[in-house]
């Protein structure tokens, strides 16, 4: 209450010292008071709104300190909407100056997001006009703003060039931020003391402006430098020194920044609790404001701290975070890239070509005029004639001689531009490599997940599995567990939504939940236990904000050997069927038991080939995950007898595309097909079913994961 009541008498004093302030003081009490608290700037911000006319100077000013005030506070989103509001107003009255201002807030908070084309745009945009108006400190600012956007696209050289520009022209405040940048440079550059020093002078000149933001990027370099060093003590110290001054500052990218050097500092002492504390509060952070590079880095950071601890499905989910958010970071930066090297290329050709016109047609009117004067005195002045022919012919040579000159300077640039696209193939190859790997290591954390060869065949020594996974991991998975105290085994093939990188981050809330339902909820019915996980796996996805409806299709089998040594099987299914196959000179129909009604079911074989009968269990027609109208599933209880195979799956076999008319493989010719194998072992079923499957999809892609689970009772 006490709080409440010191935050209101605040308010009502701001409101009552600027009453009768003029719309221009009220801006420059914004303006002067960004840095220090953006609440009272946003304060003031709306008061010169609500003082101004719809269309007006003061309108945009305005809106601009608005919108500096929502960046300063890590509101992107409505600080963008104000800002344009504001670019509008400017286009529409002719206030070019409001214009630049409102394009420079936008760029440098999509910097932040790392949508860094669409900054340079805003930025080439402000720099045009603060160039035409003679407005240096405005000019100082873009070339800073361009600069960092070369920075975090690592052409530090280019980056170096422009904070270098800025500190030419620049007053104090812009000063500061290009010697903190160039410190980041350096430190990327491992030139510590060049870092540095660019690190002190920042810290320097951030105490005489009194900017705190300057001071606290300077201390993170001198952090880091010392981290490096071997300095943690004094690494700590300067950090912290940091993360307190962003802190204060409510700057919530920055303090996600200084969190991640902090968790990495704690990491090179072997603090891996303490590590993990700031890392994860960085990409809590992060994820809130949508602070990409940031999160990039919380990321990878949790992914290696997780697998340190051996909590290998933590270190999978982050593993494939940091893929995910790494490649939407990368393709941005590869395609503006390649975008810039074209637009220079274009640029260049063009240029040349207009300068060959231009000599042409100079060259043009030289001839005429010289053809001119031959005509007029050609009776008179033969032999002046016979002169100029001459001159002409040493001109005809020198003009010749020049143009060779000029092809060989083409022919230079073009082996500089090929040259630099040689050097841009090799960046996107090395990011390239930096992905593949990442996904490589998620590889490793997701076979982890999965039951090993040896359980397999010792737990099933008379079954197979073909998992074939469409890209490097999967969304598909098989699942086993020995429920020893039961004598009970429960083993299930499972198809999670999509495949790749998404489709195993499902993969992995799916896998968790089916072990939840098993070893923490005690069930043992192939029925409950799906129930359970569909309620585990909508539970999870509903902690996100958006509605996630992912899920996964599933066929899972309970096997009970009794205390009379007689087998019971329970099945049940999600989408996904189960297929029992016997012999034709055995009993024709199969005997099952629906527990939910007790009732019992005959069935009739669906196919029969070879000697052999195949009956289809279908399943329940509901994924687990969300549905518009979810039951309960359907427990099964199957008469099985010696000699009989059960076959589950995933759809991934069936809908494979090939043949000489490129069409879907087909559960009929699957069944017929398996029904041909049965006279071999059934450990050979593996090799045949891959065998056939290779051979079939020929040059067609693979469109998804296969997993094919065999068992012989």
């Amino acid at each position: 209450m006490t709080n409440y009541l010191y935050s209101l008498f605040l308010l009502v004093l701001i409101s009552f010292s600027s009453l009768g302030q003029s719309n221009e003081e009220l801006h420059e009490m914004s303006l002067n008071t960004i840095n220090s608290d953006p609440n009272l700037a946003m304060d003031y911000a709306n008061q010169q709104i609500e003082n101004s006319e719809e269309n007006s100077i003061d309108r945009v000013n305005g809106l601009n300190d608005l919108g500096n005030a929502q960046y300063y506070l890590d509101n992107y989103e409505e600080g963008i909407d104000v800002l344009i509001k504001a670019i509008k107003i400017s286009e529409k009255i002719n206030y070019p100056q409001g214009k630049a201002e409102a394009s420079v807030i936008i760029a440098n908070i999509c910097i932040l997001q790392g949508k860094f084309s669409k900054g340079l745009t805003y930025f080439t945009d402000a720099l045009g006009i603060y160039e035409q108006t003679g407005d240096s400190d405005g000019t100082a600012d873009c070339y800073n703003g361009i600069g960092v956007i070369n920075l975090n696209q690592e052409n530090y050289e280019k980056a170096l060039e422009y904070f270098n520009k800025a500190l030419e022209i620049g007053d104090g405040i812009t000063k500061g931020d290009s010697y903190s940048y160039m410190s980041l440079i350096y430190l990327q550059l491992e030139a510590y003391d060049e870092a540095a020093h660019y690190a002190q002078e920042a810290i320097d000149i951030g105490k005489i402006n009194e900017d705190t933001y300057v001071q606290a990027m300077g201390w993170d370099v001198m952090g880091v430098v010392a981290s490096t060093s071997g300095e943690f003590d004094k690494a700590d110290e300067y950090l912290k020194l940091a993360l307190a001054m962003k802190v204060d500052l409510e700057d919530l990218q920055g303090t996600a920044h200084t969190l991640n050097f902090i968790g990495e500092n704690f990491k090179s002492v072997d603090q891996i609790d303490s590590a993990m504390f700031y890392s994860l509060k960085a990409k809590e952070i992060a994820e809130e404001i949508g602070a990409t590079e940031e999160l990039r880095t919380a990321l990878g950071d949790l992914a290696k701290l997780f697998a340190i601890k051996k909590e290998y499905e933590n270190a999978f989910v982050h593993q494939t975070e940091y893929i995910a958010v790494n490649e939407a970071i990368f393709n941005d930066q590869a395609s503006k890239k390649v975008a810039e090297m074209e637009a220079e290329m274009q640029a260049a050709i063009d240029a040349k070509i207009h300068e060959e016109e231009i000599a042409l047609l100079e060259k043009d009117k030289e001839v005429q005029a010289k053809m001119l004067k031959i005509y007029i005195g050609f009776g008179i002045f033969i032999f002046l004639a016979l002169l100029a022919g001459a001159f002409a012919i040493y001109k005809r040579y020198q003009a010749k001689k020049k143009a060779h000159a000029d092809l060989e300077q083409k022919n230079a640039i073009i082996e500089d531009q090929k040259l630099i696209l040689e050097n841009q193939k090799h960046i996107l190859e090395e990011k390239n490599t930096e992905i593949m790997d990442s996904i490589t290591y998620a590889k490793r954390i997701q076979t982890a997940i999965l039951p090993s060869d040896k359980f397999f065949a010792e737990t099933l020594p008379e079954a197979f599995v073909l998992y074939k996974p469409k890209d490097i991991i999967a969304g598909d998975f098989y699942w086993l567990e020995n429920v020893s105290e039961d004598n009970r085994l429960l083993f299930a093939a499972a198809d999670c939504t999509g495949h790749g990188v998404p489709g195993a981050m499902v993969s992995v809330v799916c896998n968790n939940a089916l072990n939840r339902s098993v070893r923490e909820f005690n069930l043992l019915n192939p029925s409950e236990i799906l129930d359970k996980t569909r309620e585990l796996v909508i539970e999870q996805f509903e902690k996100s904000e958006s509605e996630v409806k992912d899920g996964m299709d599933i066929s899972m089998i309970s096997i009970h050997k009794k205390p009379n040594n007689e087998l019971q099987l329970d099945w049940s299914g999600a989408n996904n069927p189960i297929w029992i196959v016997r012999k034709n000179d055995e009993i024709n129909q199969l005997q099952t038991i629906n527990q939910n009604s007790c009732e019992e079911v005959l069935r009739e074989p669906n196919v029969e080939e070879n000697g052999f009968v195949l009956f289809e269990m279908k399943p329940d027609k509901q994924p687990i995950g969300k549905y518009a109208d979810p039951k309960p599933f359907t427990n099964w209880t199957i008469s099985v007898q010696k000699g009989d195979a059960l076959y589950i799956f995933t759809d991934g076999y069936q809908d494979q595309f090939g043949g000489d008319r490129g069409k879907k493989f087909m559960a009929s010719k699957m069944k017929k097909m398996i029904l041909e194998f049965q006279s071999e072992s059934i450990h050979l079923h593996k090799e045949l079913l891959n065998e056939r499957f290779e051979t079939y999809r020929g040059d067609h892609e693979q469109i998804d994961d296969v997993c094919i689970i065999g068992i012989k009772i």
